[in-house]
């Protein structure tokens, strides 16, 4: 009786969380945020705690990302009598995930906070006596397929001349770690908030208009923003992928680098730091966080362009759905070629899956001005779809969730999960309507049911070639 009491109990939970979810963030991501460990000498596990919090506070304010804090995580782990005093192993973290009804778990480590001389003076930045540098490294699980999705690591710096960052009303981590540490850590938690909100959420931050020497930037004093803050402006290269596949970060083609002049609570006004220049940059290119020391670094190996290089826009919708990763690339050689590539399109979501009559795609999309969203089965095809931003964001993400169990070969959950993504978005969602016929042709004695998902698709979308071309092998 006590373990039906259990079950019970866990079914509510996954009742309760999934219909607070919904009601409360409509199509964000969820994500859950266990407490940070400590890999560093000097933190304690109670101030790693305050750096998870302060974390959290940062992410709140996420157009893309509905964050459920430690807390709440830590009641489920102790009403299902999981262990959450120490190290939570990567099945807990997960079994946790699903019982809250998210789609993604973070776990972080603090790995560094020191302090030593800093650097010296860069154009209009400001000399440095003494600095600290803190690091964040986070990995974010995804809770259907118990796979890495992200690894990322930040690394935060702050000056004895730095201008104070706003560290969201949490006194306690200036009580904690003093005014120089606790400066560094708030700089650390922001790059790597700022991070995951782009490369989960595709949220970025941009350029958003040029007057003279002045540019605007859409992050204002509201995200923490102050004056002197600096931001590197730069185009998108290619995508890092690790050993197996998952997505480390990406290569920045840097163009500028911006201090922050004046702030309002959704945008500041920056000025162009030397030996940068203004003539560079564009609407649409992205902005993120760098320290004094960074640009220093970038203006000493001239890596600073004169000119605009020859890149393609930052601002693409795939590279808000997918941050420029490429689901297929599981193996070395993949991995070689995309980084033989300076900035390569988001690349083919279906290829190398499997045998038999899944088509062959190319190892990259086209340009995006060559899609032709009738032929493609590429996940890019959404970023056509007559739906909001935020939509698309959400259904890439959901739709390559059910493409990684695709290529498992855990066809019939990838038939339901692409299913699921056509009842969401019925009047659009084609695409995933193939996907659905694919993975019924996968399974024994489903030809039927495939055919009933390419009429789907054709239905949805009567020029789709893909499903026509299925659907007629099956007659």
């Amino acid at each position: 009786m006590k373990r039906f009491g259990k079950i019970i109990f866990a079914v509510f939970l996954i009742c309760f969380f999934a219909m607070s979810a919904d009601a409360a963030v409509g199509n964000k991501i969820r994500v859950g945020i266990l407490k940070f460990d400590s890999k560093a000498s000097g933190v304690s596990d109670r101030q790693a705690e305050i750096i998870t919090d302060l974390f959290t506070r940062t992410l709140a304010s996420s157009k893309s990302i509905s964050i459920l804090e430690r807390v709440a995580l830590e009641k489920i782990g102790d009403e299902q009598r999981f262990n959450m005093s120490g190290l939570v192993d990567l099945d807990t973290a997960v079994e946790i995930g699903r019982i809250a009804g998210l789609q993604y778990i973070l776990i972080g480590s603090v790995t560094e906070l020191s302090q030593g001389a800093g650097a010296s003076g860069f154009a209009i930045f400001a000399n440095a006596k003494h600095e600290a540098r803190a690091t964040i490294d986070a990995r974010v699980i995804d809770v259907t397929t118990s796979e890495i999705r992200l690894a990322l690591s930040q690394r935060g710096g702050a000056t004895n001349n730095t201008t104070a960052i706003s560290i969201g009303g949490f006194t306690s981590v200036e009580t904690e770690f003093g005014g120089l540490e606790a400066r560094a850590i708030a700089d650390a938690v922001s790059r790597l908030a700022h991070t995951l909100r782009g490369e989960l959420g595709g949220e970025y931050s941009y350029v958003v208009s040029m007057d003279g020497l002045d540019i605007m930037i859409d992050v204002g004093s509201g995200l923490g923003v102050q004056p002197d803050t600096l931001y590197l402006a730069y185009a998108d290269g290619k995508s890092i992928l690790g050993i197996n596949g998952e997505l480390l970060g990406h290569d920045k083609i840097p163009l500028a680098v911006l201090k922050v002049r004046d702030t309002d609570v959704q945008f500041s006004t920056c000025t162009v730091a030397p030996p940068s220049k203004s003539g560079v940059i564009q609407r649409g290119d992205k902005i993120a966080p760098i320290s004094a020391s960074e640009a220093k670094s970038l203006a000493d190996r001239k890596a600073l362009p004169q000119k605009r290089p020859a890149v393609a826009a930052s601002n693409s919708t795939m590279d808000a759905l997918f941050g420029g990763a490429a689901p297929q690339a599981q193996t070395p050689q993949n991995t070689a070629q995309n980084a033989a590539e300076q900035n390569p399109a988001p690349e083919s979501v279906p290829a190398q899956a499997t045998q038999g009559s899944q088509p062959k795609e190319p190892a990259s999309v086209p340009a995006k001005a060559e899609l032709d969203p009738n032929v493609s089965t590429d996940a890019v095809v959404i970023s056509t779809y007559p739906i909001s931003s935020n939509e698309k964001n959400t259904l890439g993400i959901q739709h390559r969730g059910a493409w990684t169990l695709y290529s498992k070969k855990r066809y019939k959950e990838a038939l339901d999960g692409f299913a699921k993504l056509v009842e969401d978005y019925p009047s659009c969602n084609y695409l995933s309507a193939y996907w659905a016929g694919m993975s019924a042709l996968k399974i024994k004695n489903n030809k039927d049911v495939a055919a009933g998902w390419f009429d789907r698709a054709i239905e949805i979308n009567p020029n789709y070639q893909p499903a026509i071309e299925e659907r007629a092998k099956l007659k």
